[in-house]
C-alpha cells in the first residue's frame, strides 16, 4: 500500500510518545521494529528514505538512555550518519542531523571516553 510506510513511522512516533507518558518497554521496542519494517519498504534513493532512519535512531537513543546497552547506542550512531549522509550540504534538514549524530557522539566519549 503506498501510504503503509508513513503509516508504520507515525505510528512508531506515537508508540515513541505513549512510552515517554508511560514508561513501558514495550512501547520503546515496538517502534524500532516499525521503522525497521518500514526502511524495508524504501528502495535505496527513495524520497523518504531519511525518515525511518532518523525515527530509528532516535528509538534507539531513547532506549540506550534508559536501559544504557551500548548496541543501541553504536546502532544510534550508525543510522544518524546515514541520515546526514542523504542530506547534501544545503539541505535544510541537515542541520538537525548533524545535531542529532552530534548528540549521540557526545553519548559514545561520555560512556568510553572515545
Amino acid at each position: 500500500h503506498p501510504y503503509r510506510l508513513m503509516s508504520l513511522c507515525n505510528l512508531a512516533n506515537v508508540l515513541e510518545a505513549r512510552y515517554n507518558q508511560l514508561g513501558q518497554q514495550a512501547d520503546l521496542d515496538e517502534p524500532i521494529s516499525l521503522c525497521l519494517e518500514a526502511l524495508h519498504l524504501c528502495p535505496t534513493g527513495h524520497p523518504d528514505g531519511p525518515i525511518p532512519l532518523n525515527n530509528l535512531a532516535n528509538a534507539l537513543k531513547i532506549r540506550y538512555n534508559q536501559f544504557g546497552q551500548m548496541i543501541d547506542l553504536d546502532n544510534s550512531i550508525k543510522y544518524y550518519q546515514e541520515v546526514l549522509d542523504l542530506y547534501p550540504v544545503g539541505h535544510p534538514y541537515r542541520s538537525m542531523s548533524l545535531n542529532n549524530l552530534a548528540n549521540v557522539l557526545e553519548a559514545r566519549y561520555n560512556q568510553l571516553g572515545q
